[in-house]
């Protein structure tokens, strides 16, 4: 169907638009408060005076200013458990004339001449009704409900300026004055309509929040003083020489082994019990530990004899080159201590992630059968790459220490020293710092959420006792933390101002969110409705409050340390507020992960999906929750899964992947996937992420030893098509920078049977053929006026495409056809293949 049936019935255009009080300094900003009803007189059409004035004001349901009938409209009359401040915006007509007028029509007029009659106000409630002498009547809306309407209306400029406008039977219109209403609203989900029925949870999320927030501030002065327990616990150098402290409860005895006194107890290194708050302390002379020295803490406790454990705070934990399961902390105390050289670059507004694992990003050729790859081999080989492949950020897995190397680093056992297996900690400050010259973002993927039951290696009874962990099952078989626990949280916070302030990181995506917000971990639910966020198939409140708290914490103190950090949850349930300021009722992320994309796109591939379910997919998000869309992450590729490109083409990628040779499997699975990759960027509602390698087709799959590396040799290959789809991805990229991908797509055509979706973004217009055997031809699309230039086709040669559709600047003029604000272009699409105009 064209995307010209699509306009919104209704909805009608005016030529010009002049109506009294033009000066824009009169107009007024509705925001939700309670101020006062503002009166202008209004006028006819030839500029006479009316007796039917016009104010605005906005308010809560049932407001107390409301004195006279009032007709809602948009479905905007609610009660029973909607709350009682949900926003309303209120349009008064009052008559001071005598004997009586008659409403014809009441409709809003927009600054730049658009009429919006669609207002779903009865006609037996407005049309005809008479209004006497010093009568009023009201109508109104709710805030959400009209702004929805006012943005299915492509152009609408943000703030929405216009005027309100009653017709009379005697045929004289009265206008209010000028107002303006901001359009991104709602802007937290205490403001969403939709979620009201769930409101009680919302409120006591914030309440709780903003209780611990003043318990903080007031005792701690700031979030970072609170986060300062590695501050507090662990091994520091002093003017004099060494003091460590341990928060052991249960121990009854601690003591430091050191390699250099072939680890046996010296009484020089037992520690001292701290009054009775758990605390243990050890101070040592200057000359009893040096750089390098191998350090492990033994303990006893009521429980159990003597046991070793690796200081909880350590930063320096290295495994033995022998034993894999033997670990022992080391001394980090370097000479010289690093310095980073370059800034923080800017924060992106739209951020395009590359998300990377250190190891695996060894290089095919230069592997052995243990080999993993480097920090160094990192920042001198791979970053620069990923700058000159057009993204703005790295995100880094596997980073925090991890005893089994096969977890990809989602089992931390030692949550301040950054792994050994690839470096040492300068040389992963040296690849941030490097980074950040090249200009990109460093995005450290932690987990805070379970750690592995490893005693020796980990936290996991520490000093015999839970320690910072619940009594909570999860899907790893791990230990979960306790949130409840104030100490838990302190621990935690301190990990995350640890790593911003230690190794200068732009910010985290967290691991597992929902392993902390619910207390069932959501593990298995489809999350088909949203109060399945609240409740589970039992009508169970699965909450976990603590949980939610701390992830609140942790972002209001990454705001706080960095003000343009970045964080992102890897949550797949859609939890309202996720990414939304703990103040409006979130936890506070900048983004959430759109986990069910990467899902989608498995079974596209598998079983086949319709056009109008890819394009729910794609843009299925609440307007104030702000997204990370991707084709694939690490989990798309590992334990036992495919790369999304393998799962197309499969073996056949040994064979066809030469611009010399092909086949249909291939050939489509090429085409597919790149259309698969940019109408998933192009659509993206606020960044978007790809895997390593994923950006040229890596084959295969990925594990912990013997395809657990990257074959960076494939895109320089002008020979294969991997070199066409590297480029193809750079220059998809490219569409991402101008200001076009911070407004949202809007749908201009989608046809099931043809299989071809388009829509536009700002000056951008997309269009994509899905059909493997059909072109799309004479294809009309109905946009905004202007001239349309061809910026990519995913079918251009030097993107591993036929050369049917190049893309070589070709200009589409829009034709006037009938009234309305669109005009028309006809573009052409063979099979399979995706084009990007640029409109001027």
């Amino acid at each position: 169907m064209s995307s010209r049936r699509n306009l919104r019935q209704g909805v009608k255009f005016a030529r010009s638009f002049k109506p009294p009080h033009e000066d824009k300094g009169e107009s007024e900003n509705l925001i939700p408060q309670s101020e006062p009803a503002r009166t202008s007189r209004s006028k006819a059409d030839d500029g006479g005076d009316t007796p039917l004035d016009i104010t605005v004001f906005s308010g809560i349901h049932n407001d107390p200013r409301i004195d006279s009938p009032v007709v809602y409209g948009l479905g905007s009359y609610v009660r029973g458990y909607f709350p009682p401040d949900l926003d309303y915006i209120y349009f008064s007509l009052t008559y001071n004339g005598g004997g009586s007028v008659t409403v014809e029509e009441f409709y809003l007029k927009s600054e730049d001449g658009g009429i919006f009659w669609d207002l779903d106000l009865k006609d037996d409630k407005i049309r005809g009704y008479t209004l006497k002498a010093g009568h009023k009547l009201i109508i109104g809306f709710l805030r959400e409900l009209l702004i929805r309407k006012i943005r299915w209306c492509y152009g609408v400029k943000d703030p929405f300026v216009f005027c309100a406008a009653c017709n009379l039977r005697d045929g004289r219109t009265s206008f209010s004055n000028i107002f303006s209403i901001p359009l991104a609203y709602p802007a937290n989900p205490l403001q969403d309509v939709e979620l009201t029925k769930y409101r009680h949870f919302l409120d006591r999320r914030l309440a709780i929040y903003k209780k611990e927030e003043e318990r903080i501030l007031k005792e701690y002065g700031s979030f970072a003083n609170y986060a300062n327990l590695h501050k507090e616990l662990g091994l520091h150098k002093t003017v004099d020489g060494w003091i460590m402290r341990e928060w052991l409860p249960a121990a009854t005895d601690a003591w430091l082994a050191v390699s250099d006194f072939n680890f046996k107890r010296d009484e020089r290194f037992v520690f001292k019990r701290i009054g009775f708050s758990g605390y243990w302390e050890l101070k040592l002379d200057k000359e009893l530990l040096k750089h390098g020295s191998y350090i492990e803490l033994r303990l006893s406790s009521l429980h159990s004899g003597e046991f070793k454990r690796i200081p909880a705070f350590s930063n320096w934990v290295e495994q033995d080159r022998f034993i894999e399961e033997q670990w022992c902390a080391r001394v980090w105390d370097p000479p010289k201590k690093f310095k980073f050289r370059h800034p923080k670059p800017k924060r992106e507004v739209f951020p395009c992630i590359y998300e990377a694992h250190v190891g695996i990003a060894q290089d095919y050729r230069s592997r052995t059968e243990k080999s993993v790859g480097s920090y160094k081999y990192f920042t001198d080989e791979i970053l620069p790459y990923i700058k000159e492949c057009g993204y703005t950020a790295v995100q880094l897995m596997a980073i925090p220490e991890h005893p089994l190397y096969k977890s990809f680093g989602y089992q931390v056992a030692n949550f301040f020293a950054p792994s050994s297996r690839f470096g040492t900690p300068d040389e992963f400050a040296a690849l941030v710092d490097r980074a950040h010259e090249l200009g990109l973002a460093v995005i450290l993927d932690i987990t805070q959420s379970h750690s592995p039951s490893n005693t020796e290696q980990g936290l996991a009874s520490y000093d015999t006792t839970p320690y910072f962990f619940a009594d909570k099952d999860n899907q790893w078989g791990t230990r979960s933390f306790d949130y409840n626990n104030p100490m838990t949280r302190r621990f935690l916070l301190s990990n995350c101002r640890y790593w911003l302030e230690e190794y200068n990181l732009d910010g985290f995506r967290f691991d597992a969110v929902g392993n902390m917000i619910y207390v069932d971990h959501g593990f298995g639910d489809d999350f088909n409705d949203v109060g399945r966020c609240f409740y589970n198939e039992g009508g169970r409140i699965r909450t976990d409050e603590a949980g939610v708290l701390y992830l609140c914490l942790a972002n209001a103190l990454t705001k706080e340390i960095y003000k343009d950090s970045i964080t992102i949850a890897e949550e797949f349930s859609g939890m309202p507020g996720i990414s939304s300021p703990p103040g409006g009722g979130g936890l506070g992320f900048d983004y959430r992960f759109a986990m069910g994309i990467p899902d989608f796109w498995g079974k596209f591939i598998k079983e086949g999906r319709s056009v109008g379910t890819l394009w729910y997919e794609m843009i299925n998000f609440r307007s104030y929750e702000r997204s990370i869309s991707y084709v694939a992450s690490h989990d798309q590729s590992i334990n036992g899964h495919d790369a999304m490109i393998w799962r197309l083409i499969g073996d056949e990628m040994y064979a066809n992947m030469s611009v010399f040779t092909d086949s249909w499997k291939t050939s489509r699975g090429v085409a597919l996937y790149k259309l698969i990759r940019l109408v998933t960027l192009s659509s993206a509602l606020g960044g978007y992420m790809s895997f390593m390698g994923d950006e040229f087709g890596h084959p295969e799959w990925i594990d912990a030893a013997e395809y657990a590396h990257r074959q960076w040799h494939l895109p320089k290959r002008t020979d294969l098509k991997y070199h066409g789809l590297a480029q193809f991805d750079k220059d998809s990229l490219a569409l991402a920078k101008g200001g076009d991908f911070l407004k949202r797509p809007e749908l201009r055509y989608l046809d099931e049977e043809k299989r071809v979706l388009a829509f536009s973004r700002g000056d951008l217009l997309f269009a994509f053929n899905f059909h493997e055997t059909e072109a799309a031809r004479d294809l009309a699309l109905w946009i905004p006026p202007g001239k349309y230039t061809e910026l990519l086709s995913s079918d251009a040669s030097i993107y591993a495409g036929h050369g049917n559709l190049e893309a070589d600047g070709t200009e589409h003029f829009s034709a006037q056809e009938g009234e309305g604000v669109f005009q028309k272009i006809t573009v052409y699409l063979p099979p399979l293949v995706a084009l990007a105009l640029k409109r001027s």
